[in-house]
């Protein structure tokens, strides 16, 4: 059976708490990009994940759940954002 090394335990939460905040930020920017390769506007990448927030709060006060924004965390854009 296999077993974490002594002090093994720490690094993997640490890299896996690096590589979800990396990849949080990686995924704003592509989806930005991908807006702009369809011909959307150029926009920073905050704006799009707040925009993103918005439209879904709008459409849970509108009654209409998006699977999307809930699968997409976005709930999570906050965390990125305050990093940053």
């Amino acid at each position: 059976m296999m077993r974490l090394k002594d002090g093994d335990d720490k690094l993997l939460l640490a890299a896996k708490e690096e590589i979800e905040h990396k990849f949080q930020n990686d995924k704003w920017a592509l989806i930005a990009t991908e807006m702009e390769s369809k011909g959307a506007d150029h926009y920073p990448t905050l704006f799009i994940q707040k925009m993103f927030k918005e439209l879904s709060a709008r459409s849970v006060e509108n009654g209409a759940t998006t699977t999307a924004a809930t699968a997409d965390g976005a709930g999570e854009e906050d965390e990125a954002m305050a990093e940053e």
